[in-house]
């Protein structure tokens, strides 16, 4: 929906920092098209509301222009870039302030429930000056305060500032589909709705951290709340923050993803049904704009399920499909797709992807990822075709695969529960350098499902770390990465099996990291917004409570939801082979991007901190077929993210010029 940021000084130091919240203002421009608003506090308790460029000029009544305070010093600043997407009037501009003006509100997200939420407060006495789902939180956390997040249900970061009590409150929603980061030093605490909103910011240098970047090189991005950078951290999902004016911070959690519920009783009619009735309920819920909403439709089983509940609501709805040409059918779903559209009432709009079409934006994809990453973008490709036929909002498939158990390593957990019960089966491979084989013992030799997932989802080992960094960045500190993930994850949850074990895991490391950070940023990149009905908070414990043998019946992947989609979408979705979203890096890789390839190899060989001899070790195993193409595209954007983010000024690159 939005971009939200920024500032508040520590100790009553006012200071002149409305260049640095102008800085994060620009950098998130795209997420914001729609609208642009300041609030300032000055060292004299006053607040200041301030306008900038793109401000619409019937919200700067009253107001000063933004440039005209650059000189002054204040204690505190918020600023935010507005997508409309409910109450399109003047009335939703942010930052939003109560008829008493004690408190601040900057948003991003939504509240799909905020209609009823509104009513209830109407009942209690509330008077509402707008229809805008920003004021309904406002008003929840002025009457209920951090216990309003028990009744939203919806996407959402908040920052909300209490000039009485002089502290500011953060929350973001329960599984972090709406990103909030931020920085605290002696002197100052920023948030922002994403890493280069701080960056742009100017007062926080980019520097590489010893732990966070080694787990990005491991998973891709690293688990949060750690980042690659140092003293940058993200809010955690389903939990709120509170910082003081003095330094004093307050975290707690308010959400967990649920385990150990699971009924064993439960009938497998009974767990169809009890699954169909929330996933209509959450994409109906998710149908709520004031502009149109389209979907993104591949040809797997979750997006065309979706698409085909959202034309039962909303017939005619618009559907976008990508499409590659013939040399790439390994990617290709677009016949899947449009035997679907056939059965639905949609709008089926395709659109063909060539490397002339995307590869001018390889900048544009580390900018976006904002941590060394091993795939290319086709969420910025897919989001590009939906801002280019003026959409605002689509509805995406995420989340089929980590609630119902879709994943192929759901049906390989059985097998592993009996191979670790086998001590001879590891020790068979222990001795071999073939990284397939050494990747299956890893597996083999988890001591736990928890651990399983860690060893099936990383994209470099331990030792490969050592092969990548020097001893002298990674620190005495010995790196191992499943100690990190069970301290962050797997210790706070108890288990009923290792199903549901696995689905923890991939709500809070896949989805929480992953899925949710890049769908989030190259959609809004587009300036569009994201809407996610099957990670609906109360579909998730819903699905928690349906046994494990039911969620793979006969050892189907995903039988629940292939049960409710069965007579909604073609049967060739249905019976291809899973896929993925995603672009044909393999071929790109040997074609038209070989020369990227080896250039940044070179240089990352020469950077201080990189092992230029174990980077080396890393390309003569690729040449024989023993590292995979985004184990060596993951040290390709390690380079590029080197280039953007560290060696450049990055209040040039993201801030305003």
């Amino acid at each position: 929906m939005c971009g939200i940021a920024g500032i508040l000084m520590m100790n009553h130091q006012a200071s002149a920092l409305t260049q640095a919240l102008e800085h994060m203002s620009w950098a998130m421009r795209s997420r914001g098209p729609d609208g642009e608003g300041y609030t300032l506090l000055g060292p004299d308790g006053n607040l200041v509301e301030c306008f900038g460029d793109t401000s619409l000029m019937s919200s700067r009544a009253g107001k000063r222009e933004i440039g005209s305070t650059k000189d002054l010093p204040w204690i505190m600043g918020l600023a935010h870039r507005r997508l409309a997407i409910i109450d399109l009037s003047p009335d939703g501009h942010q930052p939003m302030q109560d008829e008493s003006s004690r408190y601040q509100i900057v948003f991003n997200g939504e509240i799909y429930n905020y209609k009823e939420l509104r009513g209830v407060l109407i009942n209690s006495g509330v008077k509402f000056k707008s229809k805008s789902d920003t004021e309904v939180v406002l008003q929840a956390f002025i009457k209920w305060g951090a216990k309003c997040l028990d009744r939203f249900n919806g996407d959402f970061a908040i920052a909300i500032w209490d000039n009485q009590k002089r502290n500011l409150f953060c929350a973001r929603d329960r599984i972090g589909i709406k990103p909030l980061y931020y920085s605290l030093s002696k002197t100052s605490f920023l948030f922002g709705s994403d890493i280069k909103t701080l960056l742009a910011s100017g007062l926080i240098e980019a520097k590489p951290d010893p732990v966070g970047l080694p787990l990005a090189m491991t998973f891709g991005i690293s688990p949060r709340p750690k980042t690659a950078f140092e003293n940058i951290f993200a809010l955690e999902q389903g939990h709120w923050k509170t910082i003081s004016e003095d330094g004093t911070c307050r975290k707690e959690q308010y959400w967990q993803v649920p385990t150990n519920s699971r009924n064993p009783n439960m009938r497998a009619e009974t767990a169809i049904e009890l699954s169909e009735h929330h996933i209509k309920n959450a994409i109906q819920r998710r149908l709520i704009a004031d502009v149109p909403v389209s979907t993104f439709m591949s040809g797997g089983i979750d997006s065309t399920l979706v698409t085909s509940i959202a034309s039962e609501f909303s017939p005619g709805i618009t559907a976008f499909t990508l499409g590659f040409d013939s040399s790439n059918d390994e990617l290709n779903e677009v016949d899947e797709a449009a035997d679907t559209a056939k059965m639905c009432n949609v709008n089926h709009i395709i659109e063909t992807v060539t490397p002339e079409s995307c590869l001018g934006n390889i900048n544009t994809w580390v900018d976006g990822y904002e941590e060394p990453f091993f795939h290319l973008a086709a969420n910025h490709v897919i989001s590009s075709v939906v801002k280019k036929h003026k959409h605002k909002v689509a509805l995406n498939g995420l989340g089929g695969d980590e609630v119902f158990a879709g994943y192929e390593y759901f049906g390989r957990i059985r097998q592993w529960e009996k191979l670790r019960k086998l001590s001879f089966a590891s020790s068979l491979f222990s001795l071999s350098k073939n990284r397939t084989i050494q990747r299956i013992t890893n597996v083999i030799n988890s001591k736990n499902a928890c651990e399983f997932h860690t060893s099936v989802f990383r994209n470099y080992f331990d030792d490969d770390i050592g092969f990548i960094f020097t001893n002298e960045f990674l620190g005495s500190k010995p790196f191992i990465a499943k100690n990190i993930m069970h301290d962050l994850y797997a210790s706070k949850a108890e288990f009923q099996d290792s199903i549901d074990a696995l689905v923890y895991m991939d709500l809070m490391n896949y989805v929480g990291n992953h899925h949710v950070h890049r769908v989030d940023q190259f959609l809004m990149m587009n300036s569009i917004e994201g809407r996610f009905p099957l990670l609906d908070h109360e579909l998730i414990e819903a699905a928690a409570t349906i046994p494990s043998n039911v969620l793979m019946k006969n050892r189907v992947k995903k039988w629940v939801l292939r049960q409710i989609a069965q007579d909604r979408i073609s049967p060739k979705c249905l019976a291809m082979k899973k896929k993925g979203f995603g672009l044909p890096l393999s071929q790109w890789m040997r074609g038209p991007l070989k020369n990227m390839v080896d250039s940044s190899l070179d240089a990352l060989e020469q950077r201080p901190g990189i092992n230029s001899e174990g980077i080396r070790a890393l390309r003569i195993r690729y040449v024989k077929n023993n590292l995979r193409d985004t184990g060596l595209w993951h040290l390709v954007n390690l380079e590029l993210w080197f280039q953007r983010f560290i060696d450049s000024d990055t209040t040039k690159i993201f801030g305003r010029s």
